[in-house]
């Protein structure tokens, strides 16, 4: 099949089983009968064996996919990580806390200005006989408290208060 030698990119390729079936056997059929190529296939096979035992080759690299991270167990009840479940009961707390604060100053406003508006609506809206009526009516009561704590028959009470 050679009208001439192979060159040595053909004897590499034979030597590695690179070469089509026909063209390997035409190959190894020339390098059968000739001495120079046959020296140089027989050179270059033992370099390729001494390179390949001279640094072993390693083992393919399998890549494979990392291993997920295990998922923390989910609470049933919460339906959520132990993470995000801390995460949410601070969060309701704190609105918790807010929500109350704000009721709370709201009722203190209005408790404020009711008792505000109470004070000022009574004193400035009696008239004096309604005071004078009142400032009578708690002497009175001193009366006839003072009366029962000293011990006095019921016939010592004021006329006034008989009907009573």
């Amino acid at each position: 099949m050679f009208g001439k030698h192979p060159n040595k990119k053909v004897i590499t390729a034979y030597i590695d089983g690179e070469l089509p079936e026909a063209k390997a056997a035409a190959v190894g059929r020339h390098l059968a009968t000739c001495a120079t190529c046959g020296a140089m296939a027989r050179a270059q096979a033992r370099a390729v064996e001494l390179l390949r035992s001279s640094c072993p080759a390693a083992s393919p690299i399998e890549w494979s996919e990392p291993e997920p991270e295990p998922e923390p167990e989910l609470d049933v009840l919460t339906g959520g990580s132990d993470r995000h479940t801390r995460h949410t009961r601070h969060t309701r707390l704190n609105g918790m806390i807010l929500a109350l604060s704000i009721c709370g100053l709201f009722l203190f406003l209005y408790g404020m200005q009711s008792l505000l508006v109470n004070l000022a609506g009574k004193t400035g809206s009696r008239t004096a006989a309604e005071v004078l009526f009142l400032a009578e009516e708690h002497e009175n009561l001193v009366d006839y408290f003072n009366i029962i704590s000293i011990g006095s028959s019921d016939d010592s009470m004021p006329d006034d208060w008989a009907g009573r």
